[in-house]
């Protein structure tokens, strides 16, 4: 059947960038954010990647193997950190009620000035401001606005002003980058206590967080939750699936002018590399169909098509002077936590995305299907405290650093990873494009028993036999494939934790 378009819900409730608030996004580690609001989503391309999700595996299925977002992508494409704490508050213990206030009330307006009502006028959106512990980003982003505009009788935000009204500004637009762009949820523009504790907390302890963890988490999470067909929409940081697809998948990335190339010259090139993409919306040469010529084309994606390491090394050696620490967390199999949400990362599953041999890979963890079930719905709940054993694992993630041999050239077919992922896994999403993958498998496996045959019976025909589906894979662009047999690979072991 065919896949629905799956919509994308996110928000444009965030407040105008203001230089002025700068320095407190640099305390929280969360500058290289204010790049990226009002991105233009192609949802016919994220449906397509969608469809090719592994709810377990957490990779997209291609033909010639796995791929998948990683820590490396997210910390190289919007330069938010890896290193640091997981984001993760206890949510069972509110704001203590204090007079005329209920405890949120008092806990926003203690810091932002600003007190949301629970009864009465709703926002523009038709949600009330302030409801079980959520917060309407819209309600706080228009009361800033008419805070600071001349038209209602307001102050404009300049060099000038105290430090408190920058503080309250940098604290709004993080929320609605945070709840609009990063972290959308399908809440409607509205955000979580569990994000007011955070953001309306210290700017020390936003500095010391692992926001590229957190934001991954939250990837990978709405992933799953729409590859089920009857999802008929998507939230999370959608932009970074498609930022991230068209650096693997370049034949499907807009063409960008070349003043725009991100060289030496370039306004930005101090800046995440996923700003190269601002700006830019879609591929124009697929056609009006282009779901349908997404799913066809990357039904019959080969090897060389597809970019495993598409970062320039200049660009790999900027990220590691501002992030030192990053290359050893980046190929780490550890758990990624948001709040309630756990998901694993398993880069052992995608190793020529590090360079490295791809090995068999370890099996899925276990609980991975129970953490799929955490969906914030449980009720307030210690989450520091339920995930204890994971949050260990995740403060000694370099130790579980994953690495092999370097990868050489192109796989074989009968390589024990390809072989076992032929067994185990959907890679087409089309009867054309499973049509043209049987033919292929066919004629390598006739080529196989050719190359085994007994010539001193079959005489001159085998070899024949052997140079026709040598020519019909090189027609079908597998010629150079090494056809050798390997001898069986472990799987890749993390060392003991």
């Amino acid at each position: 059947d065919a896949y629905h378009i799956v919509r994308y819900r996110g928000t444009t409730n965030v407040l105008e960038w203001n230089d002025v608030i700068l320095p407190f996004l640099k305390r929280a580690r969360l500058d290289s954010i204010r790049h990226f609001n009002g991105i233009k989503v192609d949802r016919q391309l994220i449906t397509a990647m969608v469809e090719r999700w592994g709810k377990e595996t957490h990779c997209f299925n291609f033909r010639e193997g796995e791929c998948t977002i990683t820590l490396k992508d997210i910390a190289i494409l919007t330069d938010l950190p890896i290193d640091g704490d997981v984001v993760c508050v206890d949510s069972t213990a509110p704001p203590k009620v204090v007079v005329n206030m209920s405890g949120w009330q008092h806990f926003i307006w203690t810091v932002t000035g600003l007190c949301p009502p629970e009864k009465g006028d709703n926002d523009a959106d038709g949600n009330p401001p302030l409801s079980k512990g959520q917060v309407s980003i819209t309600w706080l982003t228009a009361e800033i606005r008419r805070k600071h505009n001349p038209e209602f009788g307001g102050i404009p935000l300049t060099e000038e002003s105290s430090e408190r009204d920058k503080d309250i500004y940098a604290r709004i637009y993080i929320l609605g980058m945070i709840g609009g762009v990063f972290f959308p949820m399908k809440s409607n523009n509205l955000i979580s206590n569990s994000w007011l504790k955070i953001i309306l907390g210290s700017w020390d302890d936003m500095g010391n967080l692992s926001w590229a963890s957190a934001c991954l988490a939250q990837l990978y999470r709405s992933l799953c939750n729409a590859s089920a067909r009857a999802v008929k929409e998507i939230d999370g940081a959608m932009f970074i699936v498609q930022f991230w697809a068209w650096e693997h998948l370049p034949w499907i990335a807009p063409k960008v002018d070349p003043d725009k190339e991100w060289g030496p010259d370039h306004p930005l090139r101090h800046e995440a590399y996923g700003c190269r993409w601002l700006g830019e919306t879609t591929c124009d040469n697929l056609g009006a169909h282009k779901l349908e010529e997404y799913r066809r084309r990357l039904d019959h994606l080969w090897e060389a098509e597809l970019k495993f390491d598409p970062y320039p090394e200049r660009i790999e050696a900027h990220h590691v002077h501002k992030f030192p620490l990053h290359p050893g967390q980046w190929c780490t199999r550890v758990p990624l936590i948001c709040h309630h949400i756990v998901e694993w990362h398993l880069p052992d599953r995608c190793l020529r995305q590090f360079g490295s041999e791809q090995c068999i890979p370890l099996d899925v963890p276990e609980s991975q299907k129970g953490y799929h079930g955490k969906d914030g719905r449980q009720g307030p709940t210690n989450w520091p405290e339920e995930y204890k054993s994971l949050i260990r694992l995740w403060n000694v993630r370099q130790d579980q650093d994953i690495v092999t041999a370097s990868h050489v050239g192109r796989m074989g077919y009968h390589d024990p990873y390809l072989e076992t992922y032929r067994r185990q896994s959907v890679r087409y999403m089309t009867p054309e494009g499973a049509a043209d993958g049987a033919l292929v498998d066919g004629i390598e496996r006739i080529h196989d028993l050719a190359r085994t045959a007994d010539h001193s019976a079959a005489g001159r025909e085998v070899g024949m036999i052997r140079r026709i589906a040598n020519n019909l894979l090189g027609c079908m662009r597998a010629r150079g494939r090494d056809h050798r047999r390997y001898p069986p690979v472990p799987p890749v072991r993390p060392p003991p934790v």
